[in-house]
């Protein structure tokens, strides 16, 4: 039997539930000394020798305790606890609150038959392990154990939790686990244009096995049904982070960028001068369990990593600042380890904003605001953002609410959130990747490439041509290109207006230049390179590119356009059997929300790699596009559209 103690007997405090033998257990509570109801008491637990480390970074401590035991654990900054237990183990794990004392609780993990690893953290952290049944072994280490090996770092990885993920186009699916270190995803809608072959790598979220949210899996087998995929099977053997979805599972397509992706328009605004080279974020993600995929994220070869993490800390989790501080330290801190060079974006405005939540979140970020440029990172306040006039945070808000508009929801960016957060975190990407490494259509490269498809991004001759539509174009159009009136009654004038350093960055060719007006809600002007690719090959990696600038159609060359979104760049490759496969840059995804200011942008797909399965699945080639794609947004709209450098290439598939 086990009794409550009512007062200390031996070595065992008051209100101790202990079990000992029958005969004590009998005379004690006819002593009135104990009682057999256990309501309210403690377990008591055997105290093991504390594991204490004197100097931080420096692994071996070890402490191993069975059931009814507990040890006391200090944690020096930068290092981590591996804790395993044996079979029929269970037990809790806690990290104790500085502030409050005792064995009062930040956060606690269960412990059962297996290991695992808390997060590092800054500043050193006290922790209590105990064990109910079977055995605990705790190890004190170093956080990280496996160094990537040295490689030439280039480009961005972005890790974060679901404002980050949705970068990507999303698919709609339904997940079962295979049991084998596999799983099937069947689309819940298949649709020309989104589907993964054999051998691509996508990523996954919302299901409650967080394995089963794989980042960069690889597809292993896929199944058709005529032109479209219908399933895929993937490994679950990769990196995901220790988060539970739990609500409708995505697939994400990395190789179709969103319009909703902050990351993405940034790039576009710095000139498309760095590639995106993976995406670590999920749903529900906080910076905890960031830890579990920081190694795999620097293992990509970027040279800046770019976090957005924290709005769960904060409106999920209930994070203390203090606490999301010693989070986020140690995954800035391995970045500069690694010669990555960190930039963290703002904990954002939130629907959700009240002062209570203020408190833990602006510490953060003024926090980050100190620290960052310490170790050569840099710290970008989106709350400062602005899209057609307005911040991306409530000036006049004293709970940080965000302005009419900015999010989707309560936390999700929409377009203009996402516009505003991406001027920010353009000028920060611009200190690593200046603008002198655009690429450019010189002659050699074409003549040393042999894969180009397009031939004329000087945009050179007048032999253009035109589909009216419903509306009208008239002008000049230079050779190759097809001007569009996909919807609407809108009128066109086109012109080639040569480049000049002054105006446009250097003097490389013409502009193609549209001015259109009378843009209504639903219209789409489409400019099309439509190419026979003789050259093109099942398994070549594909990548497009444009230079596009935004300014008024009643004064061309300055001034704002009026209800009309941002261009999408689309590239597309169709087959007689599986249809149009599309890469995207700035996917389009709102076709109703303007963005009424003067901008210029470098659209660029991401390359990918098409037809993977070659002639014997797909069929023969049908057509290869590259398509600017602008949408009217409602009445009277008007646009003056310059589009410079069209090009659709092959790259290497070993540099993708």
């Amino acid at each position: 039997m086990t009794i409550r103690l009512l007062c200390a007997y031996d070595k065992y405090p008051a209100n101790a539930i202990v079990a000992l033998d029958a005969g004590t257990e009998a005379g004690l509570i006819a002593a009135k000394q104990a009682t057999a109801t256990l309501t309210g008491g403690d377990t008591y637990f055997v105290p093991v020798q504390p594991v204490q480390q004197a100097q931080p970074l420096v692994g071996g401590g070890r402490a191993s305790i069975k059931a009814g035991e507990q040890v006391p654990i200090s944690l020096p900054e930068g290092q981590a606890l591996t804790i395993t237990g044996a079979a029929n183990t269970t037990g809790v794990a806690y990290l104790l609150d500085p502030v409050l004392g005792g064995t009062n609780s930040l956060r606690s993990w269960a412990i059962g038959a297996g290991s695992f690893t808390t997060p590092a953290y800054a500043g050193t952290q006290q922790f209590l392990i105990s064990c109910s049944a079977g055995s605990v072994d705790v190890l004190v280490g170093a956080a990280v154990l496996n160094i990537p090996a040295p490689r030439p770092r280039d480009g961005v990885v972005i890790l974060g939790d679901s404002t980050a993920q949705k970068h990507s186009v999303e698919v709609p699916v339904t997940i079962v686990d295979n049991g084998n270190g596999t799983a099937t995803a069947t689309i819940t809608s298949p649709q020309t244009g989104q589907n993964a072959y054999t051998g691509d790598r996508v990523t996954f979220a919302g299901m409650v096995d967080s394995k089963l949210n794989q980042i960069n899996a690889l597809i292993l087998s896929h199944t058709l049904s005529g032109a479209l995929v219908t399933s895929v099977t993937y490994a679950t053997t990769g990196p995901y982070i220790p988060v539970s979805g739990g609500f409708a599972p995505i697939m994400y397509l990395a190789w179709q960028e969103a319009g909703y992706g902050s990351v993405i328009w940034a790039k576009a605004m710095c000139g498309a001068t760095f590639k995106i080279v993976g995406n670590y974020s999920a749903g529900g993600a906080d910076s905890d369990g960031l830890q579990s995929v920081i190694e795999s994220a620097m293992g990509t070869g970027a040279s800046v990593a770019l976090f957005k993490v924290g709005t769960n800390n904060v409106y999920a989790r209930g994070f203390t600042a203090d606490y999301s501080i010693a989070s986020i330290k140690p995954l800035m801190d391995r970045c500069v380890q690694l010669g990555v060079k960190p930039v963290l974006t703002s904990i954002p405005p939130n629907t959700g904003g009240t002062g209570a939540l203020s408190a833990k979140l602006a510490p953060v970020n003024r926090w980050a605001q100190s620290y960052l440029p310490q170790i050569g990172g840099r710290y970008v306040n989106t709350w400062m953002g602005s899209a057609n006039g307005l911040l991306y945070a409530d000036p006049a808000s004293v709970v940080g609410l965000p302005s009419t508009g900015m999010l989707a929801d309560n936390a999700h960016d929409a377009r203009l959130g996402a516009w505003a957060g991406a001027k920010r975190i353009a000028q920060a990407l611009l200190n690593y990747f200046p603008a002198s490494r655009a690429t450019y259509p010189m002659a050699c490269d074409v003549v040393a490439s042999g894969k180009i498809y397009f031939d004329n991004a000087l945009l050179q001759g007048t032999a253009g041509t035109t589909s009216v539509g419903s509306g009208t174009i008239t002008g000049t159009i230079a050779t190759g290109l097809v001007v569009i009136n996909s919807a609407g009654s809108q009128a066109v004038v086109c012109s080639i207006v040569p480049r000049t350093e002054a105006v446009d960055g250097d003097p490389l060719g013409n502009n193609q230049r549209l001015v259109i007006s009378g843009l209504a809600a639903g219209s789409v002007v489409t400019v099309r390179i439509a190419v026979s690719a003789s050259n093109y090959a099942f398994g070549d990696v594909v990548e497009g590119l444009a230079r596009v600038r935004i300014s008024s159609g009643n004064t061309p060359g300055s001034g704002a356009p009026l209800n009309v979104t941002p261009p999408e760049l689309a590239v597309t490759v169709s087959t007689a059997t599986t249809g149009a496969d599309k890469s995207y840059s700035c996917r389009c995804l709102d076709v109703v929300t303007p963005i009424n200011e003067a901008y210029s942008l470098t659209l660029d797909t991401p390359p990918y790699q098409f037809k993977k399965g070659g002639s014997a699945i797909h069929g023969a080639l049908a057509f290869m596009r590259h398509e600017v794609v602008i949408y009217g947004t409602g009445a009277a709209g008007h646009v003056t559209l310059d589009i410079a450098h069209p090009m659709l290439w092959a790259v290497d598939p070993s540099a993708a």
